[in-house]
């Protein structure tokens, strides 16, 4: 989500995520220590941090997305596109 709409602020990202911001804190602590993302104050509101990925957290999404998508071409190999179609139209239906 960073990475797709960089410099949101932590508590839209808590709200878009429906988490509590608490919860969302201890998170980018966490990916701030790995240096994955870092924390900007606002120039409109001090109270307030943008949050951006480093160029590490940019690096490390890239790979992920092509992990992600070797996987998806994976799944879609064993279990054909109809049925990878239809088990993504039923786990949708958790959310």
């Amino acid at each position: 989500m960073i990475g797709a709409s960089p410099g949101l602020s932590q508590m839209a990202v808590a709200k878009r995520l429906g988490i509590e911001r608490a919860r969302l804190v201890h998170l980018l602590d966490s990916l701030e220590q790995r240096k994955l993302v870092k924390r900007i104050k606002s120039k409109a509101d001090r109270r307030s941090h943008a949050l951006h990925l480093t160029a590490q957290g940019e690096t490390a999404l890239a790979k992920f997305k092509r992990l992600a998508a070797a996987h998806e071409r994976n799944v879609e190999a064993k279990i054909g596109k109809e049925n990878r179609a239809q088990l993504l139209r039923i786990l949708a239906g958790f959310t």
